[in-house]
């Protein structure tokens, strides 16, 4: 759709509201919390530009998830700026922080461009409106595809048509969230890819000392789990499809194959899920709860293929974990990894309903040699997509703003 039809009035990437330079260009990032995979890009971003580069956390950690600060091992200045978690408060998931300082916090920093990391809390219209009095350009950080499950509301859509509509350019992880901003008028030249990453090699070796002959059999017998096993890794919550995993599963064992489904992670629906598997009378499941990220490779050891049935997934980090891990993914249409990583036959499969998933699992285990190719391309692949490749659709974002105001 038309940028018209929607009201929004996109600013100029030459426009006369140039910003603060020190001459190399100073990058303030305004991020909700300090998660695990997003320390090594910081990392990167800290090292390659010093004193220039800064991040400003909403909050130390995020109400519903277990994620641990990660900040003791960071490389970067940061700043964890003081204000209030409003979902608490109002069971929301629109404006859960707010932080009034992050205005006096960015003028401090004085930086050159500043990035956003998405629209969903009031922090980030502060920031937003401050980047104007500031002077400074403004970029949004946007994961948004075109499947994402939406409340539809019309007053969240405004605002949200407004916040696009203020910034000067874009950094997007992949191909489905560039195109979620082209049905807002966003021309791809304003548009600064930064894929999303997970530290491959932590997750592939960790994986290579779980995927021996002697610990997967070790394994397999302490939980009496048969040789081929379906992961799910992820939060249990509506928007994750585990449901249809269960369907899928519960499909192949009604035609006799010996499938187990190892299922690691927690969430507010995970007692419910737990007697949908037993209504079902699965049998081989087994559920870890929530498992912190240092011992996540050892999981991705033990799976043979991991199943992401999400009905709501901007990107989906998993997929990167498991493919570093050498684990094929099965994935949903709207996973927007799925884009840039899945690719049919090679790296895994994108599933319909659950009679598509089964059939590739069933062409998996007959086909055991399929799955040791993919293995090995999935390891390729996932070897670009990486924390400094991350941190590099930053830099250009900078370094374009630099080339403006000359």
């Amino acid at each position: 759709m038309a940028a018209q039809k929607r009201g929004i009035k996109l600013a100029a990437q030459g426009s006369e509201a140039g910003g603060r330079s020190d001459g190399g260009g100073r990058l303030a990032l305004v991020v909700d919390v300090p998660t695990p995979y997003r320390i090594p890009v910081f990392n990167d971003l800290g090292d390659r530009l010093g004193s220039r580069f800064k991040v400003f956390f909403m909050a130390l950690r995020a109400p519903n998830r277990k994620w641990e600060p990660s900040l003791e091992k960071s490389r970067f200045a940061h700043e964890v700026l003081g204000g209030l978690n409003l979902r608490a408060w109002s069971g929301r998931g629109f404006g859960c922080h707010l932080n009034p300082g992050v205005g006096r916090a960015l003028e401090r920093f004085a930086p050159s461009l500043v990035v956003v990391g998405g629209y969903n809390h009031v922090t980030s219209f502060l920031a937003a409106r401050n980047v104007r009095r500031l002077a400074v350009k403004l970029c949004l950080w946007c994961e948004s595809t075109v499947h994402d499950a939406r409340n539809g509301s019309r007053f969240t859509e405004r605002l949200k048509v407004r916040f696009i509509g203020r910034c000067d350019s874009f950094i997007v992880p992949g191909r489905a969230s560039r195109e979620y901003l082209a049905t807002y008028g966003v021309t791809d030249e304003r548009i600064f890819a930064a894929p999303n990453a997970v530290d491959s090699e932590f997750f592939r070796e960790g994986a290579a000392r779980a995927q021996t002959d002697e610990a997967r059999e070790r394994f397999r017998k302490a939980h009496f789990l048969p040789e081929f096993n379906v992961l799910f890794m992820g939060r249990l919550s509506a928007e994750k499809g585990f449901p249809v995993t269960v369907d899928v599963v519960g499909a192949l064992q009604t035609q006799g194959l010996e499938v187990g489904l190892l299922v690691v992670g927690d969430g507010p629906r995970r007692r419910e899920y737990e007697r949908l598997v037993s209504e079902r009378r699965l049998r081989n499941v087994v559920f870890f709860g929530f498992v912190r990220q240092t011992e996540l490779p050892f999981y991705y050891g033990q799976a043979d293929v991991l199943m992401v049935p999400s009905v709501s997934e901007p990107w989906g980090l998993v997929v990167n974990e498991a493919m570093a891990c050498g684990v094929p993914v099965l994935c949903s249409p709207v996973v927007g990894a799925g884009y840039d990583l899945v690719t049919d036959g090679v790296t895994g499969y994108r599933c319909g309903n659950a009679a598509e998933y089964a059939a590739r699992i069933l062409g998996l285990i007959e086909d055991p040699e399929s799955k040791v190719t993919m293995s090995k391309t999935c390891r390729e692949v996932i070897a670009a997509f990486s924390p400094a490749a991350c941190a590099e659709g930053f830099l250009e974002a900078l370094q374009a703003l630099s080339r403006v105001q000359r």
